[in-house]
């Protein structure tokens, strides 16, 4: 799990969430799955433990797939018309 939230926050571009604000949930499914907030405040993203239930956006998907979108190994467009990524919330972040 440490390595997964490494890896994201080496990809985290806080400065393409417009406006620059916003709280997004990752719920990830499996047996390597994991719960995990991203806040981004004035264009600064922090993780934190644990879904946060007043996010903007709430992602679902499993760990293996996370890892793999992440890693840029899957497109997210295909996953979440395949039903593989769930997104809810404000799609506009």
């Amino acid at each position: 799990m440490a390595e997964r939230r490494r890896l994201l926050a080496a990809r985290l571009d806080p400065a393409a969430v417009d406006p620059p604000g916003g709280r997004f949930a990752f719920a990830l499914a499996g047996p390597r799955g994991d719960a995990f907030s991203v806040r981004v405040v004035d264009g600064i993203a922090a993780l934190e433990d644990g879904l946060d239930a007043g996010a903007d956006v709430r992602v679902a998907i499993d760990a293996d797939g996370f890892d793999a979108l992440v890693a840029g190994d899957i497109d997210a467009q295909l996953s979440h018309r395949t039903g593989r990524l769930v997104v809810e919330g404000d799609m506009a972040l």
